[in-house]
């Protein structure tokens, strides 16, 4: 997959992965591939659903995921591989992949831009306290839960 983009405090689900190994043979544990995937600004879940993986470093919703599995299970697993920023982060982040298959790893980053979103701002006073508002003439203020 190409560089990707999110808007902030939204998941990010990565597809179109394509990995394969003539060297694995997919019939044989012995022979499995290891997949390392780690980001800076946020967490990654698998996409882990009968996919035989085994996970030997963090696990999903961590920034650092270890697992290994055949070739069927690392497609299955990194198709609609989910990444979240760290809540109200906006900026730049980088997916890391290794993929290895015990003998030779392989490389890659994805780029990963966190757009700003504009949060709407929050009334909130202290228990028991007053709220003041002003204002001007015929203008509606509307208040929920405060």
């Amino acid at each position: 997959p190409g560089a990707q983009s999110v808007d902030e405090d939204t998941d990010l689900f990565i597809t179109g992965w394509s990995v394969a190994d003539d060297d694995v043979n997919a019939q044989t544990w012995d022979t499995v591939l290891l997949v390392e995937l780690s980001v800076a600004q946020g967490v990654l879940s698998t996409n882990s659903s009968g996919a035989g993986l085994y996970f030997t470093t963090g696990d999903d919703g961590s920034a650092s995921i270890r697992f290994r599995s055949d070739v069927a299970g690392v497609n299955a697993a990194l198709e609609g591989l989910k990444y979240r920023a760290t809540s109200d982060y906006n900026g730049a982040d980088t997916l890391t992949v290794a993929i290895g298959d015990g003998t030779a790893w392989t490389n890659s980053t994805i780029g990963i831009t966190v757009n700003a979103v504009n949060d709407a701002p929050v009334i909130s006073k202290a228990s028991g306290a007053g709220v003041v508002v002003t204002g001007t003439e015929d203008t509606n203020v509307a208040f929920t839960d405060v």
